[in-house]
């Protein structure tokens, strides 16, 4: 074997190990499309954990009760809502909280409240709404219970209590002081 042939072999040699070696480097650091889908589900259980301490907080502090008690009469919705609900939150403390904890963290979020209805229906009317929310969203739940001689927390009905009208989306459901069992559920999503 002659010099030429055996630089020839050794080029060949040197290409095969630069190959092997991008090969193998390109094996062990492989990006699926698994990367971006677990970076989301992690920004979706953020998002879960936002919504859920953002409600215990409400509840501790007793913004829930009075905002699904800020109810207008005439109107029919809540006091100062459009139909399906405020788009910014409600006027309330509850609303605040809302606001400071979701919407300062360009987070998208709907408030539903679902009550007793009948016998063993349950209807559901909106709190907030800001718009359909895509199926990544995830939601957090609490439960308020409102009693007869709750009153309406609106200031264009001052003095009516729950058990004292009508009007009210939620009917007295139950016999006795307590007047319906509300869930409060906050569906979150990125903006």
């Amino acid at each position: 074997m002659n010099r030429g042939q055996a630089r020839a072999l050794e080029g060949v040699a040197a290409a095969l190990l630069v190959v092997g070696a991008v090969v193998f480097a390109l094996q062990s650091a492989v990006v699926t499309p698994l990367a971006a889908s677990t970076t989301n589900q992690f920004l979706e259980d953020r998002q879960g954990t936002l919504a859920s301490d953002t409600l215990d907080t409400a509840a501790a502090a007793g913004e829930l009760r009075g905002t699904v008690r800020y109810w207008n009469l005439t109107s029919r919705t809540f006091d100062g809502a459009r139909r399906e609900g405020y788009v910014g939150g409600p006027p309330t403390a509850f609303g605040d909280t809302l606001r400071g904890a979701l919407g300062d963290r360009r987070v998208a979020y709907n408030v539903y409240v679902t009550y007793r209805a009948g016998n063993s229906s349950h209807a559901t009317r909106g709190l907030v709404y800001q718009g359909t929310p895509p199926d990544t969203a995830t939601a957090a739940t609490t439960v308020v219970t409102l009693y007869d001689d709750d009153t309406l927390t609106a200031p264009a009905n001052p003095n009516v209590t729950l058990g004292g009208t009508d009007g009210f989306y939620a009917p007295d459901a139950v016999s006795g002081p307590v007047y319906n069992v509300v869930e409060i559920r906050v569906v979150v999503w990125r903006a």
